[in-house]
């Protein structure tokens, strides 16, 4: 089973994932791009992937967790793009 959800902060669009890997473990998973690159005509956006090493019981902890960490990545410009 699998979670997704998107959303804008700081100049990105963030794409989160939560993935079950074993019944009742989640891990989440953020895929950033930065919205201006998103009118690109060459369809070559960068996309910068970030998974996280914790295990989480419930999907929608995963979820918020998964947010949060995004939002400190753009914030503390560890994005990388």
């Amino acid at each position: 089973m699998t979670a997704d959800f998107s959303f804008e902060d700081g100049g990105y669009l963030i794409e989160v994932y939560a993935s079950e890997v074993q019944p009742g473990q989640w891990k989440v998973r953020s895929v950033f791009q930065r919205l201006s690159d998103l009118d690109d005509e060459h369809d070559t956006a960068a996309l910068i992937r970030h998974e996280s090493d914790v295990i989480f019981e419930s999907m929608p902890h995963a979820m918020l967790a998964g947010r949060e960490q995004a939002k400190q990545l753009v914030r503390s410009g560890s994005v990388g793009l």
